[in-house]
């Protein structure tokens, strides 16, 4: 096997689906098959068809363990039994090692699979490239909702941005049959847009277009350029699809340029863009009171700016209930309006209403955004499978979002999934940006698991990571007194009166390293700080759930907290109680965790 094997996003055999690590589709359906043959089929595939021999399969796949031969023999059968009529793709090359006879990676017949490859910025100075982003967001976004293609989603398709990489590569890393690339030059009043179609078997051109329009025509552009692709494509468009793409919200170019603006603030982080981007956001608004689109940014950026700087949160508050009283006179029925709705009631304890407006809108409608879908409601009243199918479809669909695969093996985990969650921890650590949250929760989970040794590397590995980790003062403090529970829970109980760590984000940090020093009373005191009496950080509500506080839960302290939100009067009223909840009769519960 050659050294530096490239780690595959998802790849095609024939009618199968690997998704390296994590899980093996065939036909869409999810195949039986144990981490450690999923692990040795990963490698076998990563090696490209190359001979991978015994002792190299040993060390990708038992890296810390002594096993003889036998186990990975053991693991070929086990695999050999899962493929069933395609286990011939598995070669054995006696006393040697085993390869994989890798098909085309587009199987016959299937529907054409497309990624949109970031377009690059032309402008003079590059200065236009949030303009150039949502173009490429807004192709994908149009392509996506054609239901005869399948369209790898944004975070996977900009995992790419800003890199050289061949097409014949980007085919076979996404396992795709096509590829669409650009270019944006937007100057003063005009517009020059160029887009290619590449077949990924033969690398030719399928289609290719260059526009030169004013500004002012960029929707229609933008309807031209999906609607092409579609027809070069030979995919049938439904009448609702092609009303979908052609219906842009607007129709006034300053109040779009201002909402693509927003999108890419956000998307750097950090309080003074956030604050920009709800400027440019409401100034939208103003410009096209109907936007949609517009309200959706800025309802993202009241909510990052909620997180970022908890003094504004009654401003916040006040912005949003205005926006929501807005936006419902023109369009009731907005789905993420619905969500928000929701959202105000569940802020108030009215979970019953809540669920009415949540149930208006159609499972399975995903917009994106932490609480852009109905399967969070279940999450938040303890309900969990609804929001792991949510999860394992959003990494299916964008297996390079971090943020996805760090909800997926949080709820796999809750959900007592324990080898898929290490599965999906290992593929998390490959994928870009801030990887600090994932290391923290490994350095959790490992409590009880692990030797003190294997702990203390997995929390360097954590504070190695830097990015949020590095904002957490007490993160780096610890390490000198890791294994001395009570100088580290000294330290711990000092962090949440730390003046720098009073946002919502930073306490639950540190109630989950108190959870792990089992400091319960720390816990709750957090909880009931966040949960209860800033009752606007709705969102934050679900990490309740999540196993390392599982000890909490079993304190009568954490019942009144979910009395004081309203849980059990829901869960009464209706009969649909959470899973690790159940009635004791006279109107008590238990938590069951």
């Amino acid at each position: 096997m050659s050294e530096g094997a490239s780690r595959l996003e998802q790849v095609r055999l024939g009618r199968l689906t690997l998704q390296p690590r994590r899980q093996l589709l065939a036909d869409g359906a999810r195949v039986p098959v144990g981490r450690r043959a999923l692990e040795v089929l990963s490698v076998l595939v990563e090696a490209k068809g190359d001979l991978v021999t015994k002792d190299e399969l040993i060390a990708a796949v038992w890296p810390t363990a002594v096993v003889e031969e036998n186990a990975v023999q053991a693991q070929i059968v086990a695999l050999r039994k899962a493929l069933g009529p395609d286990a011939g793709m598995l070669k054995t090359v006696r006393g040697i090692g085993y390869q994989i006879e890798l098909p085309e990676c587009q199987p016959d017949g299937g529907p054409p699979s497309l990624i949109v490859l970031p377009f690059v910025d032309m402008s003079v100075g590059q200065e236009q490239e949030y303009f150039a982003d949502g173009i490429s967001e807004d192709i994908i976004t149009d392509l996506g909702g054609v239901s005869g293609l399948n369209v790898i989603a944004r975070h996977t398709a900009f995992s790419l941005k800003g890199q050289d990489v061949g097409i014949g590569e980007v085919v076979r890393r996404f396992a795709v049959s096509h590829v669409l690339e650009g270019s944006v030059r937007k100057a003063g009043d005009r517009v020059r847009i160029t887009a290619q179609l590449i077949d990924g078997a033969s690398g030719l051109h399928v289609w290719a277009e260059r526009y030169d329009r004013d500004l002012v025509d960029i929707f229609t552009l933008q309807d031209e350029v999906a609607q092409a692709i579609v027809k070069a494509l030979e995919v049938e468009l439904l009448p609702s699809e092609k009303h979908a793409i052609e219906d842009r919200g607007t129709d006034n170019f300053e109040a779009y340029d201002l909402v693509l603006r927003a999108r890419a603030l956000l998307g750097q982080h950090g309080l003074t863009n956030v604050e920009k981007a709800l400027g440019l956001a409401t100034r939208a608004v103003e410009l096209d009171p109907k936007f949609m689109l517009a309200y959706h940014q800025q309802a993202a950026a009241l909510d990052h700016l909620e997180f970022l700087s908890p003094e504004n949160r009654d401003e916040c508050d006040r912005q949003r209930k205005h926006l929501i009283e807005q936006a419902t006179a023109f369009a009731p029925n907005d789905a993420l309006l619905l969500l928000m709705r929701c959202r105000e009631h569940v802020r108030k304890g009215e979970l019953v209403l809540a669920e009415t407006l949540n149930q208006a809108v159609p499972k399975g409608q995903d917009l994106g955004m932490f609480w852009g879908c109905p399967e969070f409601f279940d999450f938040y009243v303890g309900r969990f499978g609804p929001v792991l199918e949510l999860f394992q479809r959003r990494v299916q669909r964008d297996p390079m979002d971090r943020n996805s695969s760090l909800g997926l093996h949080d709820l796999l985990d809750i959900c007592g999934r324990l080898d898929e969650a290490d599965a999906e921890a290992r593929r998390n650590r490959d994928l870009p940006g801030d990887r600090g949250h994932f290391e923290f929760s490994t350095f959790l989970r490992a409590k009880g698991r692990a030797t003190r040794e294997q702990l203390s590397a997995q929390f360097r590995i954590m504070l190695e990571a830097g990015g949020y980790v590095s904002t957490v003062p007490v993160n780096r403090q610890l390490e000198p007194v890791l294994h001395n529970p009570e100088a580290a829970k000294r330290l711990v109980r000092a962090a949440l009166t730390d003046p720098a760590c009073q946002d919502p984000l930073r306490q639950l940090w540190i109630a989950r390293l108190a959870a792990f020093y089992d400091d319960i009373d720390a816990v709750l005191a957090v909880f009931q700080r966040v949960f209860v009496d800033s009752d606007n950080i709705v969102d934050l509500r679900c990490v309740m759930w999540q196993t390392p506080f599982r000890q909490a839960h079993r304190d009568l302290r954490f019942k009144a907290i979910l009395e004081a939100l309203g849980l059990p009067d829901y869960w009464r009223q209706t009969g649909r109680w959470g899973d690790i909840v159940k009635p004791l009769g006279n109107g008590d519960f238990e938590v069951t965790d």
